[in-house]
């Protein structure tokens, strides 16, 4: 299944008119990103963006992590650890900036999101023994980090963050092997309490894999990318809503935003 990130904000340009909803920003068949994809009131819309280069890394998802507002491409380099990002415009990519010093293999960036509630996306990361942790950003630069919770056992996958609690932070997402989706409550960087979303009987046979406003209501939804028995993308909202089956096209996809 392709696995992937969601968040909720703007884009510059011409995207923000064309593209109600959050966007999957889609990785094509040629291994470039070619289009950020979205389904406001269900319909698949796109916006297509220049390829990244070959040094970018792999695309971990949309997030705001300069606090303006706009969307930032977040990238990571698997193999050296660094993490960047580039500013999404109407077809278009800023150049690369650096978002900190690289970061050891045993951490993964795993999730975008707002836990703090400042109003800048933070960057959220699991570690190999299952610790997560947390960088707050400011113009777009790591200034300081946290850890969160005590490490989680690897029956549980990290799928996201999103608004589940009506607080200003976005919560943390997880989906249990055995299909239970459970929430992070968060509270200024703090987990306040957990509270399960869908249980392990109703997302039988369902993995999803993030967190986003995919069909532009304003509310936050887990999606399956794919994990569906049937190989389809939809989303969970009270039931499983479903949306037809992935593109051929689509390798990979990666946080919406």
């Amino acid at each position: 299944m392709i696995r992937s990130l969601c968040i909720g904000l703007a884009l510059t340009g011409s995207a923000t008119a064309s593209l109600a909803g959050d966007s999957i920003p889609v990785v094509s068949g040629d291994g470039n990103l070619i289009e950020l994809a979205s389904y406001p009131g269900g319909v698949l819309k796109t916006q297509s963006l220049q390829p990244l280069s070959a040094t970018d890394g792999e695309i971990v998802g949309l997030g705001d992590i300069d606090g303006d507002g706009r969307a930032e491409l977040v990238l990571q380099n698997f193999e050296t650890g660094q993490v960047s990002a580039r500013k999404v415009g109407a077809g278009t990519l800023g150049a690369s900036t650096k978002v900190s010093d690289p970061v050891g293999t045993v951490w993964r960036l795993s999730a975008i999101g707002d836990v703090d509630g400042d109003g800048t996306d933070d960057l959220i990361w699991q570690h190999d023994n299952g610790q997560v942790h947390y960088w707050k950003m400011l113009g777009g630069k790591h200034v300081a980090g946290a850890d969160i919770g005590t490490p989680v056992d690897d029956g549980w996958t990290l799928i996201g963050a999103g608004h589940f609690d009506g607080g200003a932070e976005d919560d943390i997402v997880w989906q249990h092997s055995a299909g239970q989706v459970h929430v992070w409550v968060m509270s200024q960087g703090t987990r306040l309490r957990g509270m399960d979303i869908i249980s392990g009987q109703e997302a039988s046979g369902v993995y999803f894999d993030t967190v986003c406003d995919l069909d532009g209501d304003g509310r936050d939804e887990v999606v399956s990318l794919g994990g569906t028995p049937e190989a389809e993308l939809a989303f969970w909202k009270q039931g499983l809503t479903r949306l037809g089956a992935m593109p051929s096209s689509w390798l990979s996809a990666a946080h919406c935003g």
